[in-house]
């Protein structure tokens, strides 16, 4: 049984958000731009907040066995002209623990969130973008 067999996915609740700014700013992306700090700054409740009131964006997070949040990412579902109508879907700030990464759970998050654009129909093309 692998470390990705023991991790759950769900959608983000308030009380996560210091943990998925931890998880923003534990890379090197994230290190000069987010403030893991204690107390967290407003913006970040904020945002989320807004994300959570907006029915087309899904924050979610990877759980372990144990509860703690090893993962995160956001789905933001775009309506779209092109492809007749289709919905697409747009992956943002995906994050694995710096401690967990090696052992499968980037695959299990991003089979989840495949999982999240078909069952909203999503158009099936998908195209990387990092930043």
């Amino acid at each position: 049984m692998g470390a990705a067999d023991d991790i759950s996915m769900r959608q983000a609740r308030r009380h996560d958000v210091p943990a998925i700014v931890r998880l923003l700013a534990d890379d090197i992306l994230g290190k000069g731009r987010e403030q893991p700090v204690d107390p967290l700054p407003q913006v970040y409740w904020d945002a989320f907040d807004k994300v959570a009131a907006d029915p087309r964006n899904l924050l979610a997070v990877a759980e372990d066995a144990q509860g703690k949040i090893v993962g995160s990412l956001q789905l933001t579902f775009i309506p779209t002209v092109s492809r007749q109508g289709a919905e697409r879907l747009l992956l943002e700030a995906v994050r694995v623990a710096s401690d967990k990464r090696g052992r499968g759970i980037g695959h299990k998050v991003l089979n989840w969130a495949i999982g999240q654009a078909r069952a909203r129909g999503c158009s099936p093309s998908f195209r990387a973008t990092s930043g």
